[in-house]
């Protein structure tokens, strides 16, 4: 009897810790699932950012050019318009 308690309590315990080793076997596969798909979106926001920063230098390199366009517009005018009321247009 005291034999069969103690044979009892030792398969207990063995599958106590065999249960206890799966959960932590799982919960190891779930941080590992989880860490990929921290590392997937953080690659997807840095493509995103990279994406938005091109889209905003390629923006302002075509305001840019506008802008120059419109000066050299404008000075053109001007320069017409300073010849006519000088005379030497």
């Amino acid at each position: 009897s005291k034999k069969k308690a103690s044979k009892k309590k030792a398969s207990k315990k063995k599958a106590s810790k065999k249960k206890a080793s799966r959960k932590a076997a799982a919960a190891e596969g779930d941080m590992a699932h989880v860490l990929a798909a921290v590392d997937q979106l953080r690659d997807a926001l840095h493509d995103l950012a990279s994406h938005q920063i091109n889209q905003r230098r390629q923006l302002v390199e075509e305001l840019r050019t506008a802008a120059r366009s419109g000066f050299s517009e404008v000075e053109t005018a001007a320069r017409k318009t300073l010849n006519r009321l000088t005379g030497k247009g």
